[in-house]
């Protein structure tokens, strides 16, 4: 077994089974940063501001589809901030994945929350509001694919940073806890690619109703997932608790 690396509070500041190696807000970071707050301040904009409590209202119905799309915007964010943190990777690589992930998430923004705003739209007023405030026109059959490619390249973006990382073990000189979160975060975005690649095809051939259900595939799948490591990641820590508890050979 690898030897564990021996941990300080400064060097781990949010995990217990992994050594943050990006120990400063890089430049790459900086910039991604700056990328996912633009996104969100034109998602609340988008908007004219209200002139009339009528408007007011309206504007006020948004809310829910707003906050529903910054939560998924989070969960992207805070997978990125986890990666850098983790792996501190700077290189040319690195930084190209990144570019094409910010582009991703710019161009995913807008699907993301009309989509909310059509869920919402739809659970509250039911089809009758749909119908009333034309959120579904001769293009709504665009919504589903677009959605559902959006997801799956975001995560595929995941799988190939993580890849990468994955060939640079020895430079990074990952434990063998590192390395099992590292295939377990892996396997978790191959997951959530899967499912995003299975929606988009059932959105071409025409059943976006399914499409939309292939997603709550994702809650089940995870949790088996992430059991699965999670008692692995288990057994490592006790195994290097015993190892760490045995007495010098005095030979």
């Amino acid at each position: 077994m690898t030897q564990r690396h021996e941990k300080t509070p400064e060097r781990l500041p949010g995990e217990r089974d992994f050594r943050w190696r990006g120990e400063d807000v890089s430049r790459i970071e900086g910039l991604s940063d700056g990328v996912f707050a633009l996104t969100l301040t034109l998602l609340l904009f988008s908007q004219e501001i209200p002139k009339s409590t009528g408007e007011l209202a309206t504007a006020l119905s948004g809310v829910v589809p707003f906050v529903a799309t910054c939560a998924l915007l989070g969960m992207i964010w805070h997978g990125h901030y986890l990666f850098f943190r983790r792996f501190g990777l700077r290189d040319g690589l690195s930084a190209f994945l990144n570019a094409v992930l910010l582009l991703l998430v710019l161009v995913y923004a807008y699907p993301l929350r009309f989509l909310a705003e059509l869920l919402w739209t739809s659970i509250v007023e039911g089809r009758h509001g749909v119908e009333e405030k034309g959120l579904i026109d001769s293009h709504g059959d665009l919504l589903m694919p677009l959605y559902a490619a959006g997801f799956a390249a975001i995560h595929a973006v995941f799988i190939w940073l993580y890849r990468h990382a994955w060939r640079q073990r020895e430079r990074l000189q990952l434990d063998e806890l590192e390395r099992t979160i590292t295939r377990q975060y892996l396997n978790a975005n191959l997951t959530m690619t899967l499912v995003g690649v299975l929606a988009l095809l059932l959105a071409l051939f025409g059943q976006p109703g399914l499409a939309g259900f292939s997603f709550f595939l994702i809650g089940p799948a995870l949790g088996i997932l992430h059991w699965r490591y999670g008692v692995r990641r288990y057994e490592l820590r006790q195994a290097v608790l015993s190892n760490e508890g045995r007495p010098t050979d005095p030979t």
